[in-house]
C-alpha cells in the first residue's frame, strides 16, 4: 500500500514500505512538524493589487513551496494596492501573522475559499489566528500592533461594573459603578448628568493661559447674565474697591442704570435718560407729544425743513412746511374761490375773492390765468426787467424759429454765455461755426466738425495758451519753436532724428548726388563714427578710391600692428640689415598653400636632412660640383666620419698620404681594391 500525506504534508507510511529510507522521511515529517508549530518564515507581496497563494508541497521542507505550514507568517514588502493572501482550505492550525508591509492599502489573510481577516490600512500590527479548516478565524486576544473590541465593553475591575464602551461610531462612554459618566466625542469631553469633573488650584489651562482665579472666586459669576461685551467693560478699569463699593446699597436695575449709559448732555439719545446742557438747551427730540398747551417766548419756531418760502400747513393732524408749487392746482377759477394778498393799508394776511380780483383789474376781460391763452403772442419787445428766463424740474428753453428763421442773439458787447460750455447739435449734417470778418461780414472762416466716418472717438481740441495762430494743413505757414515727435516728411516714414542730429547737416555743401552716395550704406552709426574725428584730406581718403576690397579682406588689418617698415619687407624689399646667428626657435615667413605663416627655422634642418646637427649624404649632389681643376696637395681637406660614430670631421690630404704609407702592404685584395677606388 503507498503512503498518504496529511493536509499540513506529512507522509503517512504504509506497514512495511520505505524499508532502508524510514528514517529519512520521518526525520523530514519532523522538520514539517517543527515548522507547522515553531516555524518562521517571511513572504513578500509587494506591488499592486493582488492576491498571493500560500502553499504546502507534500513531504518537502523548502520553505519557498511550503509557506502556508509555518507557525509564525511575515508579510512583508511595499504595496501600491490592496492585498489578498490565501491558504489552502482544509488546513487546521494555528497562525501568527504579522503585517510587515508599507503603504497605506489593506491586507486580507483568508483560506482559499473561506473568510478570514484584514488588516486595515494603517494597521501593521500582529493577529493570533487558527484556520477550522474552512475559515480563518481571529482569536481577538491582544494584536500586538491594535486590538478591535469590534464595539464590545472593556471591563477594567472585578465587579464588572467599572467599563470604557464603543458601542457609538466615534464615541466613547467609561462608566464608573455601573452608570455612565463620562463621554469622548471628537475634539469634545462631557461629564454626564450626575456627574463632575475636580481640577485642583491652579491646575487649569485655558489655550496657553493658566487660570489661577479659586473656585470661590469664580463662583462670583453664578448667576451672572452679562454677556462677554458688557463684562469687558471691567477690562482696564482702575477703580479702588472704595470707589466701587459706592455702588452698595444701590437698589437701580441693570437696565435703569445702562439708561445712563453713554448719554451726552444737551443731546437726545435713543432710549437713554435726556440731562440738559450747561444753558438749559437740549436737542434731538423726535416726536414729541405734550398733553397741554406749547407756550414759545422766543420769536421762532425752528424745523427740520425750514425752506424759505414754505407754506406751514396743517393737515388735520400736523403742521408741514408745504412749498406753494407743491399744493393742488385749481384748474377753473370760481366766483367764489379766495386768494391770499397782504393788505397794504393795515391788517396784515387777509383773503381776498376773485371777482374782487377782477373788478380791481384794469379791465374785466382780462385772462383768469396765463395758462389759459393757448397762442400767447408778444405785441412789442419783451422786457426782462433785470429778471431772468428760466426754467423748472430740469427742463429746456426751446427756441424754435420757422422756416428758415434763425435764433438771433444780438448785443453791441457780443454774447456771454455763463454755463461754460456750448453743444451745436444737427439735424444730418456736420456741425459747424462761422466766424465773420469785420468790413460788413463779407467774409467768414468756417470751424467744423469732421466727418462721422472720420471718427474714432469724441475728441478734444485744445487752444494755446498764449496769443497765437493756428496752424493749417493746406497753409504755406512758418512754425518756430515747435516740438515735432515722430513727424513725417512727404512720405510714410517717422522721423527719429533728433534736434541735434539734422543740426549735423547745417552748412553742409554736399550736392545730392553726393549725398547719395551713402544710399545704401549699411554700416551702423557706430561703425560712422569712426571718421569722427578723421583729418585725412581728400586727396588721402581718394587713396580708397576704386579699392574694390571686400569689409572682409580689409577687416584682415583690423588689429594690425605691423610698422610700414616691416610691411615693406614682403613687398620686394632687396635692402639687407646685419648679420645674426640663426637659432631653431627664429622665425621665418613662408608661404604654406596661399596661407602666409611664421616657422621656425629648424623646419628647413628637416627639410635638407639636417636634423640634430647632422647632414644626410644622400642630400649631398656632388655630380653637379665644378672640378677642382688641379692636382690634390697636402692643404687640400677631406670630410670623413671620425670613427664611423656620426660625427664628421675635416682631414687634411697629407693625413690620407701617411695613412696610405702605414698600410703600403695590404693584408688582402679586397683592401687594396678599395683604396683604389678611393684614391684613384
Amino acid at each position: 500500500m503507498a503512503s498518504t500525506f496529511s493536509d499540513l504534508g506529512i507522509e503517512l507510511m504504509a506497514t512495511g514500505e520505505n524499508a532502508g529510507t524510514w528514517g529519512t522521511k520521518t526525520n523530514t515529517n519532523l522538520q514539517i512538524v517543527e515548522k507547522a508549530i515553531a516555524g518562521y518564515v517571511e513572504k513578500s507581496i509587494a506591488g499592486g493589487a493582488q492576491t498571493t497563494t500560500l502553499s504546502i508541497t507534500d513531504g518537502d521542507t523548502t520553505e519557498s513551496t511550503s509557506v502556508a505550514r509555518h507557525a509564525v507568517i511575515k508579510l512583508t514588502g511595499t504595496i501600491t494596492g490592496n492585498q489578498i493572501v490565501t491558504v489552502p482550505d482544509s488546513i487546521e492550525k494555528v497562525y501568527i501573522v504579522v503585517n510587515g508591509t508599507s503603504g497605506s492599502f489593506t491586507v486580507q489573510f483568508k483560506t482559499a475559499s473561506g473568510t478570514g481577516i484584514t488588516f486595515g490600512a494603517s494597521d501593521k500590527g500582529t493577529r493570533l489566528l487558527f484556520s477550522d479548516g474552512t475559515n480563518i478565524v481571529d482569536t481577538a486576544t491582544g494584536g500586538v500592533g491594535s486590538y478591535d473590541l469590534n464595539g464590545e465593553t472593556l471591563i477594567l475591575d472585578a465587579d464588572q461594573d467599572t467599563t470604557i464602551t464603543a458601542d457609538t461610531d466615534d464615541q466613547i462612554d467609561i462608566a464608573i459603578a455601573g452608570a455612565d459618566d463620562f463621554r469622548f466625542t471628537a475634539n469634545t469631553f462631557t461629564a454626564l448628568s450626575g456627574s463632575s469633573v475636580v481640577i485642583p488650584d491652579g491646575g487649569l489651562t485655558l489655550g496657553s493661559t493658566a487660570v489661577t482665579s479659586t473656585a470661590a472666586e469664580l463662583n462670583i459669576l453664578d448667576g451672572v447674565t452679562s454677556t462677554a461685551a458688557e463684562l469687558n467693560i471691567l477690562d482696564g478699569v482702575t477703580s479702588t474697591a472704595a470707589e466701587l463699593n459706592i455702588l452698595d446699597g444701590v437698589t437701580s436695575t441693570a437696565a435703569e442704570l445702562n439708561l445712563l449709559d453713554g448719554i451726552t448732555a444737551g443731546t437726545v439719545s435713543a432710549s437713554l435718560a435726556v440731562i440738559v446742557d450747561s444753558n438749559k438747551d437740549i436737542s434731538g427730540f423726535r416726536n414729541l407729544s405734550i398733553t397741554g398747551d406749547l407756550t414759545v417766548s422766543g420769536d421762532d419756531i425752528t424745523m427740520g425743513t425750514n425752506t424759505a418760502g414754505n407754506l406751514l400747513i396743517a393737515d388735520g393732524t400736523n403742521f408741514n412746511s408745504v412749498a406753494v408749487g407743491s399744493l393742488s392746482e385749481i384748474s377753473t377759477v370760481a366766483n367764489d374761490d379766495v386768494f391770499l394778498a397782504v393788505d397794504t393799508s393795515g391788517g396784515g394776511l387777509k383773503k381776498i375773492a376773485r371777482s374782487t380780483v377782477v373788478a380791481g383789474l384794469a379791465t374785466s376781460g382780462a385772462i383768469s390765468n396765463v395758462v389759459e391763452d393757448t397762442s400767447p403772442q408778444l405785441g412789442g419787445s419783451l422786457d426782462v426787467n433785470g429778471e431772468d428766463i428760466v426754467s423748472v424740474s430740469n427742463g429746456n428753453i426751446t427756441l424754435t424759429p420757422n422756416g428758415t428763421g434763425v435764433v438771433r442773439i444780438d448785443g453791441s458787447n457780443g454774447i456771454d454765455m455763463q454755463s461754460g460750455a456750448i453743444s451745436i447739435k444737427n439735424s444730418g449734417a456736420q456741425s459747424y461755426v462761422r466766424f465773420y470778418c469785420e468790413s460788413s461780414n463779407a467774409h467768414y472762416a468756417q470751424l467744423q466738425a469732421p466727418a462721422h466716418a472720420d471718427f474714432s472717438g469724441n475728441i478734444t481740441l485744445t487752444l494755446p495758451a498764449v496769443t497765437d495762430t493756428v496752424a493749417g494743413i493746406a497753409a504755406t505757414q512758418t512754425l518756430t519753436n515747435k516740438t515735432l515727435t515722430s513727424p513725417k516728411i512727404n512720405e510714410n516714414v517717422a522721423v527719429t532724428a533728433t534736434a541735434t542730429e539734422i543740426n549735423l547737416l547745417d552748412g553742409v555743401t554736399a550736392t545730392t548726388a553726393e549725398l547719395n552716395i551713402l544710399d545704401g550704406v549699411t554700416s551702423t552709426a557706430a561703425e560712422l563714427n569712426i571718421l569722427d574725428g578723421v583729418t585725412s584730406t581728400a586727396a588721402e581718403l581718394n587713396i580708397l578710391d576704386g579699392v574694390t576690397s571686400t569689409a572682409a579682406e580689409l577687416n584682415i588689418l583690423d588689429g594690425v600692428t605691423a610698422t610700414a617698415s616691416e610691411l615693406n619687407l614682403l613687398d620686394g624689399d632687396t635692402s639687407v640689415g646685419s648679420s645674426i646667428t640663426i637659432a631653431d626657435s627664429d622665425g621665418v615667413v613662408v608661404n604654406d598653400g596661399g596661407t602666409m605663416k611664421t616657422v621656425p627655422a629648424s623646419d628647413f634642418k628637416t627639410l635638407v636632412g639636417a636634423s640634430a646637427g647632422g647632414f644626410s649624404i644622400a642630400n649631398l649632389d656632388i655630380d653637379g660640383g665644378t672640378d677642382i681643376g688641379e692636382a690634390i696637395v697636402d692643404a687640400d681637406l677631406f670630410i670623413v666620419d671620425n670613427g664611423a660614430g656620426g660625427t664628421n670631421r675635416k682631414v687634411a690630404a697629407s693625413r690620407l698620404t701617411t695613412y696610405i704609407n702605414a698600410n703600403a702592404n695590404f693584408a688582402s685584395v679586397g683592401k687594396a681594391i678599395a683604396m683604389a677606388i678611393v684614391f684613384g
